[in-house]
């Protein structure tokens, strides 16, 4: 049975990978699906970066999210918010039509981008 307790239907993994650069950005690259399976990791990882010493700016790279539903929409608002309390840069880029749309649809993209949309 799978963690969602529907037989056969397994969350599809997320796989998180960061690089930064000398200036301080991060992008933080997203693979996967982002739902109520996989918001926590991607919320960790989100509060990890944003901790680091000397960061200028966030960049999550969500080109090969298949999914994104409410729970990562409100991981997203909340780095966002903090970024913004410690003076971070922070934006959504590479969004896939899905994502987008999703972010569309529910108003919070162009906060999102920050102006890399």
């Amino acid at each position: 049975m799978g963690t969602d307790g529907l037989p056969g239907i397994e969350p599809v993994p997320l796989a998180l990978e960061r690089s930064r650069t000398a200036d301080g950005v991060v992008r933080l690259s997203v693979c996967g699906e982002v739902d109520m399976a996989t918001a926590a990791q991607l919320t960790s990882a989100l509060a990890e970066v944003l901790a680091e010493p000397q960061l200028t700016a966030l960049l999550v790279d969500l080109d090969e999210v298949g999914f994104l539903d409410s729970t990562g929409i409100a991981a997203l608002l909340a780095a966002l918010r903090q970024a913004n309390g410690d003076g971070i840069g922070f934006g959504v880029v590479n969004c896939s039509d899905m994502v987008r749309r999703v972010l569309e649809i529910t108003g919070v993209y162009k906060a999102l981008a920050g102006g890399n949309g």
